[in-house]
């Protein structure tokens, strides 16, 4: 199992409509662009978890991105099985952050330098997105575009004014671009990231093509700099590499199973990550048999590479993640 939770049977969280300013479902809609044959393949409600969702359904694919995080959780194109890795035990409510699927990651990547008292992963995967505009083609690709900014909440971590929007483009592929707006009056300097959980038979046979010759940070080695030297990055035990300086593509490999290849713009860092035994036993949102079925090969601007954005300056990331060969 991937870790996709039903919905069925419950309402949209009490809560987390109310940090949305919406009193019951049918407020989801109120101010939204629609075009196209939008309510032929897009459903509006509870999701997975019971959390305000977009939920797809058309002839090209399946999916949904939920309004808490603007967190893709869910996408299988036609005829193939799920491209999301979603914990058993990832944890669905108000603040939390959510296991697997596509996280987005802004103002800063992993713990804030200096600032303890911040959140992991920065300001933004744990709070309610507003929807803002939801296409829809005859052929039933569909793109939702959700938007966030900054708060009182925010500027206590990060004292700069911001502006977000997320478009999530569900078709043969899946597709995400990010655009960071400044709003404020002073440039800012920011770190972005999609940090995609893929679905792998065994992680042990897995190999990542596109790295050769980019030079890493090793996390599971203090932070020791390397350069890659293997055409295929193998796993043998728990990896965390920042490969920097680098806008190529990606592909991750498997015997017996299709290709996934990983495109991006914008983006000048590569992260790759599995947890392996021990770190996963120690996540509560993780269950601890489940590290051999996942990946993360993320798109990002972290360290060296996190991005200058100048007062009324907006910079965009996008990454495109499809399927290459038969189905499964």
């Amino acid at each position: 199992m991937t870790g996709q939770q039903s919905a069925a049977g419950r309402g949209v969280d009490g809560k987390l409509l109310s940090r949305l300013g919406m009193h019951s479902e049918s407020d989801f809609l109120q101010g939204v662009e629609l075009t196209g044959p939008v309510q032929t393949f897009v459903t509006f409600g509870a999701g997975t978890g019971g959390l305000p969702a977009v939920r797809v359904k058309s002839p090209v694919c399946e999916g949904e991105v939920l309004l808490h995080g603007a967190h893709v959780t869910r996408f299988t194109p036609a005829g193939m099985e799920p491209l999301l890795f979603v914990s058993d035990r990832a944890v669905f409510r108000d603040g939390a952050a959510v296991r697997g699927g596509v996280p987005v990651i802004f103002p800063w990547f992993g713990p804030r330098a200096g600032h303890p008292e911040s959140p992991m992963h920065g300001l933004v995967r744990t709070r309610a997105w507003k929807l803002l505009r939801v296409a829809a083609t005859a052929e039933g690709v569909v793109e939702v575009v959700l938007g966030i900014g900054d708060t009182a909440e925010t500027r206590a971590h990060w004292d700069h004014s911001f502006r977000l929007e997320l478009a999530v483009r569900f078709a043969t592929d899946l597709g995400v671009r990010l655009t960071v707006s400044n709003s404020g009056a002073e440039a800012f300097r920011c770190e972005t990231a999609f940090h995609p959980y893929f679905v792998v038979g065994d992680i042990r046979s897995v190999g990542v093509r596109g790295l050769l010759g980019v030079p890493y940070l090793s996390k599971t080695e203090g932070m020791a700099r390397r350069v890659e030297d293997e055409e295929v990055v193998r796993f043998s035990g728990e990896t965390d590499r920042v490969y920097c300086g680098t806008e190529g593509t990606c592909v991750i490999e498997e015997p017996g199973r299709p290709s996934v290849v990983l495109e991006k713009r914008g983006s000048r860092t590569t992260v790759v990550w599995n947890p392996w035994i021990a770190k996963a036993a120690a996540m509560a949102d993780f269950g601890d048999a489940e590290w051999p079925g996942m990946v993360c090969v993320e798109q990002a601007n972290v360290g060296d590479d996190a991005l200058e954005v100048s007062a009324g300056q907006s910079v965009e990331m996008g990454a495109v993640y499809r399927f290459t060969g038969s189905s499964r």
